[in-house]
């Protein structure tokens, strides 16, 4: 089957799970926005063993378009440009016979949550996927959350089928340790927060959380990988009310990212829902059960919903300093067991970037 697959970024997180579509397809990918996920992550990335191409204008992506493909899927519509160009995909599809699929993430808050400009956005959102949807030969959601989205627009529910979203952090020959580079004890309860330092992921929440922890228990230590404009604030913060044992190590490339995975004893995703907007998945959240490691994350976050269970961690409220402060208190009661280390991967294994390539291959199977 030759497949085309159109995203608008060439993203290290989904690298993995490209390749392994790759082995039950002859695929190549089409990046319609080249420079975004260099802008927005700035990571590390090798892309071998992955037939890539670039947008670089209409005529070349009609003569991509030509090259007999027998599925297109494509790019997400978080944008009028984007939209624009995949209802132009779509009409050479349907002219030409192609069976085309649309992949989301997308979900929303509730309404009350949302602003109006919010609102307004989200309306012209729904209206843009409906009308591609509608057309298309099947919609594929990442989860319990895009699939109930896309019921919500309209799409019937026989034509939504569900590959549940996941990433991988690479074995790589550079890990490090962790607890070592940054003089944390072999003892101590690490709880690990790792991404964008931003306001709307909540990590303001967490040092507030955590600021009440250390208070009463001195084991506890607080990890913060990352960067963003938000980075500076906390740390006037951690300073200005004395908030010991807490670290900011900065950005971490994929290539030592399993290494603070696996040094930790819980890692803690507090991403708000901050002017109507959500983390819609969250990767993070698959890649620390992968490394043994169980999760609180928040209402806030898509994977939450279909991931976790209470054997692996817990999702709390979000916007809320009492639900993780309670959260992590009962998760660093103790140092990560087998036991929690085991179930975490056990459940890693149920979604992994291996199950998520083989349910959508068996999407893309139905005409």
């Amino acid at each position: 089957m030759k497949v085309l697959f159109i995203h608008n970024s060439l993203a290290e997180y989904r690298l993995d799970f490209w390749r392994r579509l790759g082995n039950y397809v002859d695929m190549t990918i089409l990046v319609m926005q080249p420079d975004t996920d260099a802008k927005i992550y700035g990571l590390e990335k090798d892309s071998a063993r992955l037939t890539v191409m670039y947008f670089s204008g209409m005529k070349k992506l009609k003569e991509t378009l030509s090259q007999g493909f027998e599925r297109v899927i494509l790019p997400p519509s978080d944008s009028v440009w984007l939209y624009a160009q995949a209802r132009f995909i779509q009409q050479y599809c349907l002219r030409n016979a192609i069976p085309v699929y649309y992949w989301t993430e997308k979900w929303e808050p509730p309404k009350n949550a949302q602003p109006l400009g919010r609102k307004i956005k989200n309306a012209v959102l729904r209206y843009m996927i409906y009308t591609l949807c509608k057309q298309c030969t099947r919609c594929i959601a990442a989860g319990s959350k895009s699939k109930d989205y896309l019921i919500s627009i309209g799409i019937p529910k026989e034509k939504i089928s569900v590959a549940i979203d996941a990433s991988t952090s690479p074995l790589g020959k550079n890990d490090i340790d962790v607890r070592m580079t940054y003089s944390i004890p072999p003892d101590a309860k690490v709880i690990l927060f790792l991404g964008r330092i931003l306001e709307r992921k909540g990590i303001m929440e967490l040092l507030q959380a955590f600021e009440r922890l250390s208070a009463t228990d001195d084991s506890v230590w607080l990890l913060i990988a990352g960067d963003g404009a938000l980075r500076p604030i906390c740390e006037q913060f951690v300073c200005k009310h004395k908030i010991p044992r807490c670290i900011f190590a900065g950005k971490v490339q994929p290539a030592t990212r399993r290494s603070f995975f696996t040094a930790a004893d819980v890692f803690c995703l507090p991403s708000n829902i901050d002017r109507g907007r959500v983390d819609i998945w969250r990767l993070t959240v698959n890649e620390a059960l992968e490394c043994g490691t169980p999760v609180i994350a928040t209402t806030g976050v898509g994977a939450a919903y279909d991931v976790l269970d209470e054997k692996t961690g817990a999702m709390v409220s979000a916007n809320s300093i009492d639900a993780l402060y309670s959260a992590l208190l009962q998760w660093t009661k103790q140092k990560k067991t087998i036991e929690v280390s085991e179930a975490c991967k056990a459940r890693y294994a149920q979604f992994s970037t291996k199950q998520m390539a083989k349910a959508f291959y068996n999407a893309l199977e139905i005409e």
